[in-house]
């Protein structure tokens, strides 16, 4: 089946994930990591916790604080809060973070480079498997005509329930969470009026469209971008069944 390019789309957010039971917080290992993604990622953050510590010197105790690293994240601007994709090795987790529209994301293959680079620059580890894999798209809907509520053409009938907002009055959030298994993978989708002036009364046109797709088995890390290629495909069509040909013709134009 081909897959409609939009001119515009509501893909807000993309993050990659991968877990390991093994400590990946090896600091030489870390650096060989970072020379195989610091073209574009070249500034590092430090996310620490502390620690107090009891320290003997010549019979007597001494506190100390120290800095433990949690994780190194390397991102592309310099502050990371500024950052628009960034990388996160944590003890057992690997993190892609890509923010589409700071990007001008069109399609998987804006990303499907750099998440063949994580697993290559994870032969650092000497590592073979990885025990999870993890697709998240994020997509927020915003329409700046029409009231709140009417989403007839946009969202999908199944997705939407006119009866609640014809029932409640001054509605701050309705959210709804779908867990499912599809073949061999879990989905978890998030859906519904998101409400970015919470906890005030709904007053924006806004819908969210999230789909959190894993797998909890181990994979070898060879077949890593061919497995998030099908998880791109599957949510892709659940997202085309999510929406009504208004956004459709919304999102050529």
């Amino acid at each position: 089946m081909d897959k409609k390019i939009y001119k515009h789309n509501s893909l807000n957010q993309i993050i990659f994930n991968l877990k390991f039971p093994y400590d990946l917080l090896d600091e030489s290992k870390i650096k060989s990591f970072h020379e195989n993604i610091k073209n574009d990622l070249k500034h590092v953050f430090v996310k620490n916790k502390q620690e107090v510590n009891l320290k003997l010197n010549n019979g007597k105790g001494e506190f100390k604080l120290e800095n433990i690293p949690l994780s190194y994240v390397f991102h592309d601007k310099k502050t990371f809060e500024e950052s628009t994709k960034y990388v996160e090795i944590g003890k057992n987790y690997v993190v892609l973070d890509y923010k589409t529209k700071d990007n001008n994301y069109s399609n998987f293959e804006d990303i499907k480079s750099y998440i063949r680079t994580i697993c290559v620059s994870l032969k650092a580890y000497e590592l073979k498997e990885t025990n999870y894999i993890g697709l998240r798209y994020i997509n927020q809907i915003i329409c700046k005509k029409g009231k709140p509520f009417e989403w007839e053409g946009i969202i999908d009938s199944s997705l939407l329930n006119s009866n609640i907002y014809d029932k409640y009055e001054k509605i701050s959030n309705f959210m709804h969470t779908l867990s499912f298994k599809k073949d061999d993978f879990n989905i978890i989708f998030h859906f519904g009026q998101f409400n970015s002036d919470y906890p005030n009364p709904i007053a924006r046109k806004e819908f969210v469209l999230d789909y959190d797709c894993s797998i909890d088995e181990s994979k070898s890390l060879i077949d890593v971008v061919s497995i998030t290629e099908q998880m791109n495909n599957m949510i892709y069509n659940l997202f085309e069944d999510s929406i009504g040909e208004k956004l459709r013709r919304n999102m050529e134009e």
